[in-house]
Parts: C-alpha cells; structure tokens; sequence
C-alpha cells in the first residue's frame, strides 16, 4: 500500500473512530437531557410541545459529540469544518424537533405508518434544508453535504435499530450512539474527506 492510500485509510479511520466515541458519549448525556427536559416542558405545553423538545435535544445532542469528534479530524485541512459542525447540530436539532413534533401531533406512533412517514420526512427536509442554509456560499460541496446528511441519518438510525436486535440489552445508550455515529461519519465521509487535501473550499 503505497504512502497517500495509507494516509486515506488513516484519515478515514480517524474520521469514523471520532464520530464513534463522540456518539457513544453524547448519546447517553442527550437522552437523559431529553427526557428531563421534554418532561418539564410537557407539564406546562402539552405533548406536542414535549416532543419538539425531546427530538431537537436527543437528535442535536449525539450529533454535537459526532461533529465534535470530526472536527478535531479535519479542523486543519477543510477550511468549512466550522461551519460543518454547526450545520450538523443545527441540522439535528431542526430535523429531531420537526420529526418527534409532527409524529406527535398526528397521534404518536398511533397515528399509524402515515404519521410515521410524515414526520419522517419532514425531519429529514429540517434537517437537510437547515444545513443547506448554513453551509450555501461556504462550501462548494453544500448540496451533496445537504443530501448526503440526510442519508446518513436514515442509514444510521437502520444500523442503530439492526445492533439493538443483534445485541439486545447490550445496545442501549453508548453502544447506539457509537453505531449511529460511525455510520453517519461513513455516508457524509465521501462528501468532507476529499476537501481534507487542502483548504480550496
């Protein structure tokens, strides 16, 4: 394996490794966070409220551990890694409080397969048409990064929920977040580690 194919493989590693620990960490800190906080904001606003609440904090919460620990991978040689990490949280946020909100307010998991696929979709656009926003003008890659995000997202949530039958009790909390987050750092990889050559972008 030639010197530059070790250093892709090195970066790739780093890449998904961090995304991995950050999840692994946040993920336990955002779901008591959460709930704590959807439980008090539900007592006063209702349920709707509640979950807006719980979506944006759990979903916004692994994702400032996962961007937290791509950051520190590329912070030096992708000159929009900044602004990679708000579009990520921001995004999260966006995605997990419209999600989590609109599921609720068509009745919860209830409200059947089309209430899940309406709040699916609409936390999907938040959270993609969030870091759109952020990321136009600064990056050159922002539509790819927008939909990419997106992918991620659903393929991480599939890969999270396929490790909790394989794993059982073993895959609540830490475990989760760390499969969420080396998966998503897997799909958005192919879009942020070509820029890590340099600061063109």
């Amino acid at each position: 394996m030639t010197e530059s194919k070790h250093e892709k493989l090195g970066l790739w590693l780093q890449w998904i490794g961090a995304s991995a620990i950050g999840g692994f960490v946040f993920a336990v800190l955002a779901r008591r966070v959460s709930m704590a906080a959807g439980g008090t904001i539900g007592d006063s606003f209702g349920p709707v409220a509640a979950e807006v609440v719980i979506g944006a904090l759990a979903l916004g919460g692994i994702m400032v551990g996962i961007a937290a620990g791509q950051w520190l991978v590329v912070r030096r040689s992708v000159a929009w890694a900044g602004w990679m990490v708000l579009a990520m949280v921001a995004g999260g946020m966006a995605g997990g409080a419209t999600g989590f909100g609109v599921l609720q307010g068509l009745g919860g998991v209830d409200g059947g397969a089309f209430a899940v696929a309406v709040a699916v979709v609409a936390g999907l656009v938040a959270l993609g048409g969030v870091g759109w926003l952020l990321l136009r003008g600064r990056a050159s890659a922002v539509g790819r990064f927008a939909w990419r995000s997106m992918a991620a997202v659903v393929a991480a949530v599939a890969a999270t929920g396929l490790s909790g039958i394989a794993l059982g009790e073993y895959s609540g909390g830490g475990v989760g977040g760390a499969v969420f987050g080396a998966v998503y750092a897997g799909v958005t990889g192919f879009v942020v580690l070509p820029s890590a050559g340099g600061r063109s972008q």
